[in-house]
């Protein structure tokens, strides 16, 4: 969703004036305004990889967002049943995993109820730091063509990054995901999505930063590979995600769910619930395949820079599954897609069992895919090479 003509040009003296302090660091305390540098903001895929990626390139650090998804350890699998049942394909906890195998300095504050919800935030804009604030996508109106979006919209685990705030004007100036340059919002309308008490994963007012590096930093990238490829590869075995079970022992329950969705969901929004779930695998910020495409990127850039040969090789092998399970998410969402143009004209009970038969029919292929994805990251060797001066436990003198 873009946003339209009106609000292009509503945008355009604002931007300019943006221009005029983006980049300073100084926070514009004087004038009302705080911002960060947005010289190096991109697009992304995913919202909180791509929230993550320009508070890190603002604070001098060079990612990619494959590479937060790799460090991140992020593949998994979570399904929330419903009228609109949520497939998941990522951690819980990719941002934490990602920063504890960086070893780069990061804050998250989730303040209270009766806290100050921009005290902080201001401060840490005030020193010239973007801020990450995660929110219910529903309350970002550049997304609804200048509106609050529709209720089914609503999904509190949204990040969005915070660059620029005009207090006298009451605008703020985020990234967010596909779009490109600045957004700019209303602040009552930010509050709002910060404070959101959707049940869709409510926002909780949470907020994080990434703290510039003291010193120049280094990348490990062995160590970092291999601490990484040991989360992810229990993650898929089986975890949890925000007290709901996931990994492969879900996956492995998708076929069944998927052959009695129609219990679960009435007809009227079979539909839409199958075009939604095409739509969570795909379009709604995975970057692709349920976050596998990301991933097998990262899997074979980081196969090509290690300096371990055993490791490479593995990273390598990895790799290859991972681009097998993206094909295979890749026709469950199809199928999903074209089940939820057929079943339109389904009136018989009996045939709408049939065509979600063929859905649960989809699923198996894809669970073998993981499966293998999940041996091949374990068969990764993580162990370090031994130091060649270091002979059965002897040291050398």
């Amino acid at each position: 969703m873009r946003k339209t003509g009106w609000m292009l040009a509503a945008t355009l003296p604002m931007a300019f004036a943006a221009c005029g302090v983006e980049g300073s660091g100084n926070g514009g305390k004087a004038t009302g305004q705080l911002s960060a540098d947005a010289t190096s903001i991109t697009t992304g895929r995913h919202c909180e990889s791509s929230a993550m990626l320009n508070a890190l390139l603002a604070a001098g650090y060079g990612f990619t967002e494959a590479e937060i998804i790799g460090y991140g350890a992020a593949p998994s699998f979570v399904y929330e049943a419903g009228k609109f049942p949520f497939i998941g394909g990522r951690s819980s906890d990719m941002r934490e995993v990602f920063f504890a195998t960086t070893g780069i300095k990061w804050q998250s504050r989730k303040p209270g109820p009766r806290g100050d919800m921009w005290k902080e935030v201001y401060e840490v804009l005030g020193r010239g730091l973007p801020v990450m604030l995660r929110v219910d996508m529903r309350y970002l109106p550049y997304r609804y063509n200048g509106k609050f979006g529709p209720a089914y919209m609503s999904f509190g685990w949204h990040w969005i990054t915070l660059f620029r705030v005009d207090r006298e004007a009451g605008l703020a100036y985020v990234t967010d995901t596909e779009y490109e340059g600045l957004q700019f919002i209303r602040l009552r309308d930010l509050e709002k999505a910060r404070s959101s008490t959707t049940k869709n994963w409510p926002p909780a007012r949470e907020f994080a930063w990434v703290e510039r590096a003291a010193t120049p930093w280094k990348a490990d990238r062995d160590a970092m590979a291999r601490r990484s490829i040991r989360v992810a590869a229990g993650n898929l075995q089986g975890s949890d995600f925000e007290s709901m079970s996931a990994g492969l022992p879900e996956l492995e329950r998708l076929p069944s769910r998927l052959a009695g969705l129609d219990h679960e969901v009435p007809f009227f929004l079979l539909s839409p619930a199958l075009a939604y779930m095409s739509n969570s695998i795909e379009r709604n910020g995975t970057g692709g395949a349920a976050f596998r495409t990301l991933y097998a990127e990262w899997l074979e850039l980081e196969a090509s820079r290690l300096s371990d040969p055993a490791l490479a090789a593995g990273v390598s092998a990895a790799a290859v599954a991972a681009r097998k399970a993206e094909a295979a998410w890749h026709v469950l969402a199809s199928r999903f897609l074209d089940a939820s143009i057929s079943v339109k004209a389904m009136k018989d009970k009996a045939a709408r069992s049939k065509l979600l038969g063929s859905c649960a029919e989809a699923a198996i292929p894809l669970i073998e895919a993981e499966r293998e994805l999940v041996n091949a990251l374990s068969a990764v060797n993580l162990d370090p090479p031994r130091d060649p001066v270091q002979q059965d436990g002897a040291s050398s003198r």
